[in-house]
């Protein structure tokens, strides 16, 4: 009759640790849950950040500035010279542009007439925001100016 009580005992203690070891794995189940619910918004999130920044590399691999002939074109149409161009080093890191060496704007059409204007070193730089706003930076190293007009030098000098 003893080992009947014991095994009783014995048998109510073991229903009562799986019952509690039940109750354990029901609350990881329902903490996985929950935490599965808030993780769909951190997806959704992160697949939209990609997604974002994919579309913005595209746009700018598409449309970007800094190209030589974009350069070149956007320097003749503003000085209304013919521009040539010894070097080109298009710079993408820490900000996007390009440097040009051994600029020269040629505003005399003439054979042997003496360039307008020649830059050693031009460098032509802006920040990602600015690729979208067409904000951008210039700096010259080495410049010379041939001629009469002072419309030139006041050019020159803000380069």
């Amino acid at each position: 009759m003893i080992r009947v009580h014991e095994l009783a005992t014995q048998t109510q203690s073991l229903a009562s640790k799986s019952s509690s070891h039940a109750d354990k794995i029901r609350q990881v189940a329902v903490i996985s849950r929950s935490s599965n619910k808030m993780r769909s918004p951190l997806v959704l999130a992160a697949l939209a950040m990609v997604v974002v920044l994919t579309a913005a590399v595209v746009f700018l691999a598409w449309q970007w500035p800094f190209t030589r002939e974009a350069v070149l074109q956007d320097l003749e149409e503003a000085s209304m010279s013919k521009v040539d161009i010894g070097a080109f080093h298009g710079t993408y890191f820490p900000r996007p542009g390009c440097v040009l060496d051994h600029v020269t704007f040629q505003h005399n059409p003439r054979a042997g007439s003496p360039p307008l204007i020649t830059i050693e070193r031009l460098r032509i730089e802006s920040g990602f925001s600015g690729l979208f706003t067409k904000h951008l930076r210039y700096s010259r190293r080495g410049s010379s100016y041939s001629g009469t007009s002072s419309r030139f030098r006041g050019a020159l000098s803000n380069v």
